[in-house]
């Protein structure tokens, strides 16, 4: 999928109430493969990332995605953000975040792992966050 095509996308966010805000799948099928969203932030060295894990407590939702495992460089997106950063965490996703370089910059795309309903919650695996394992 191109990005003229990505344009007229949009996954939407839902409030659950207690249960949170989550990312769903657009009014149409999507097909496997296709960029749901691109991952959009702040972009931060591993020093501005570890201030930023720093600033929260225990309870406190972390928005950002690393574009390497080494931290060079992260993605923070709690003020900058999009609905990607309401997309949750699943050990069966119908999604997955790839990294890829768009004109000389890098970039994360969330694409579909396989088809995803119209209107169905979205997810990913995180792997990991705040350096700790999530366990499936």
């Amino acid at each position: 999928m191109t990005l003229g095509e990505w344009r007229g996308r949009m996954i939407q966010v839902w409030d659950l109430g207690m249960m949170g805000q989550h990312a769903a799948a657009p009014q149409d099928e999507v097909e496997k493969d296709n960029l749901l969203v691109k991952y959009v932030g702040r972009v931060g060295n591993r020093w501005a990332a570890d201030a930023y894990e720093a600033s929260k407590g225990a309870e406190d939702q972390l928005y950002a995605m690393r574009l390497s495992k080494s931290r060079e460089m992260t993605i923070i997106a709690e003020k900058e953000g999009n609905v990607g950063s309401f997309i949750n965490h699943s050990c069966q996703p119908n999604a997955r975040a790839e990294r890829w370089t768009e004109q000389g910059r890098q970039r994360i795309g969330i694409f579909a792992n396989g088809k995803i309903k119209a209107k169905s919650k979205v997810t990913i695996n995180y792997g990991l966050v705040g350096g700790v394992g999530m366990k499936c």
